[in-house]
């Protein structure tokens, strides 16, 4: 669809303060530099495309403030908009997600396919879609606007938070609770057994039941073949905003803080709490039973096996300052 400059600034006046050029300027997309057209938007995110951008025919673009000096000195190409934010990437994130990324659903929003199984104590909200051979349990609340894909699985007494989306094949264990806005991409499995067993004195295992559950609180992201494992007795918890990449695993009676970033193939092992704002690189594991505070950040390929207690850069195995890992 095509959206007015004028209207992206009204909806982010914040974000998009300032505008050269023209206020009737339309657009269609969001495009990079290099494939821009003349019903692209450009959001240049580094002072390094700026020439790019201006030579592309793009009649939006989207620069730091610390451009807006250089811009001033050269005429604004007849049509087009320039608008100046303090944080392009930002911008790029909102506009787009607002007005250039609505996916054609599988399932008609509102619907649900005749192969879907719901059992009938179940209650579905407003808007709620339900994709083929998808199976909803007993008990289950699922709220407003929620869109649930092909061959989904939701499990006894769950609650799935409005304006959520479980893309296909996700399974959801008993008792999960997924907050609002909550995204859980393709083959996810979250509120599965905790891997937790007993042995005896001939070194046999048995399985201790795990009967608690995992919550996730709202805007929680969850990327694709990740696994959240439920509490033994009480909770798995993952905090508000907090986005998981692909191959991830959160083991059981683990608790995330809000506003993490772990990165693909992250690892944490059982009871362990992270705190708010944790930054994980690539294949970070994390070892059972310790605690890291708030505000701290890891580097990819690192292990923790003890304790932070101080936020900050770490980085190597055994874990250690950045500074002294490098």
């Amino acid at each position: 669809m095509k959206v007015r400059v004028s209207r992206i600034q009204e909806r982010f006046p914040d974000l998009l303060p300032e505008r050269i050029g023209s206020a009737e300027t339309d657009v269609e997309r969001v495009s990079p530099p290099a494939q821009a057209d003349a019903a692209s938007m450009v959001f240049v995110t580094d002072g390094k495309y700026l020439s790019e951008a201006l030579a592309s025919p793009a009649p939006i673009l989207v620069v730091s403030f610390k451009e807006k000096a250089v811009l001033e000195k050269h005429p604004v190409a007849n049509g087009r908009s320039i608008l100046f934010s303090k944080n392009v990437k930002l911008a790029m994130a909102l506009v787009k997600a607002e007005y250039f990324a609505h996916e054609k659903p599988l399932q008609a929003i509102g619907t649900i396919h005749p192969t879907a199984i719901i059992d009938p104590t179940a209650v579905l909200g407003m808007n709620v879609s339900v994709g083929p051979y998808s199976c909803i349990g007993e008990g289950v609340i699922i709220e407003d606007n929620v869109r649930v894909d092909a061959s989904v699985v939701v499990e006894a007494d769950c609650r799935i938070g409005k304006d959520s989306h479980l893309y296909s094949h996700v399974y959801i264990g008993p008792r999960t609770v997924v907050g609002e806005r909550c995204r859980i991409m393709p083959h996810c499995t979250i509120g599965s057994e905790g891997f937790g067993f007993a042995h005896d004195e001939r070194g046999r295992f048995h399985r201790i039941p795990q009967t608690g559950k995992v919550v996730l609180e709202n805007d929680v992201e969850v990327g694709a073949n990740s696994t959240i494992d439920r509490a033994t007795f009480d909770v798995t918890r993952v905090g508000e905003g907090t986005k998981i990449d692909k191959h991830a695993h959160i083991s059981h009676n683990c608790d995330i803080g809000k506003h993490c970033v772990m990165a693909g193939k992250f690892a944490v092992a059982g009871s362990t709490k992270i705190g708010d704002h944790f930054i994980a690189g690539g294949r970070v594991t994390v070892t059972d039973g310790i605690t890291v505070v708030a505000g701290v950040e890891v580097a990819g390929l690192s292990g923790v096996q003890t304790s932070i207690t101080a936020p900050g850069q770490y980085g190597g195995f055994p874990i250690q300052p950045v500074r002294d890992a490098l």
